[in-house]
This record gives C-alpha cells, sequence and structure tokens, in this order.
C-alpha cells in the first residue's frame, strides 16, 4: 500500500474544489531542507506539518506535490507508482499519527 503524492497538473492542492478534504494533505520535502518550506502563496495552509522525506538517488522534487493521507493505492501492474525513497526518520512518528488520523477517525 502507498500514500500517495500528487502535483495534481502542476496546480497543486489550492487549484482543486476539495472543501475539507484539502486538510487530508501535508507537504513533502527532501529531508536535507531545512527548514521545512512552507506551502507556495496559492496553497492553502495545511494543518499537517510538513513530512519529510529521505530521496533515492536522481530524484528531485516538485515544490507542488504534497501527500495525501486520505487516500491509499494499492500497488498493482496496471498502477504507475515511482518509488522515490522513504519516509525521514525525523518525520515517521508525524506520518504515521497523520496516517491513522485519515483512516480511523475518532
Amino acid at each position: 500500500m502507498c500514500v500517495p503524492i500528487n502535483s495534481y497538473g502542476g496546480r497543486g492542492v489550492g487549484q482543486k474544489k476539495m472543501g475539507p478534504e484539502m486538510q487530508a494533505h501535508a507537504i513533502v520535502y527532501p529531508s536535507y531542507i531545512d527548514p521545512p518550506p512552507g506551502p507556495p502563496p496559492e496553497e492553502p495552509r495545511f494543518t499537517k506539518r510538513p513530512i519529510a522525506v529521505d530521496l533515492n538517488q536522481g530524484h528531485d522534487w516538485e515544490a507542488a506535490s504534497p501527500i495525501h493521507f486520505g487516500k491509499s493505492q494499492s500497488v498493482e501492474w496496471n498502477v504507475k507508482v515511482m518509488d522515490i525513497g522513504f519516509i525521514a526518520q525525523k518525520s515517521l512518528a508525524d506520518f504515521d499519527a497523520f496516517w491513522r488520523e485519515e483512516y480511523f477517525p475518532s
């Protein structure tokens, strides 16, 4: 299972009419950037903290590509996925909490 990261056609989340679903997203950024970046000006202020990713060699990052905790995707032969790296140790607790918050709301 994967949690998707999507550029929404380069428009980001702010251009979509998502309503409350917007807050199921968080900024994803390369772990070597400190401090974490904020959202682009046209993006909403997310309530979830940014998630750091240790990128695999040869991968770069688009600033307008948030992670969507409210959606999961199984990896199957007909689904396009890319192994970009791993959640950085410093963001693992947040990642787990945000995922649980979306899938097991209280």
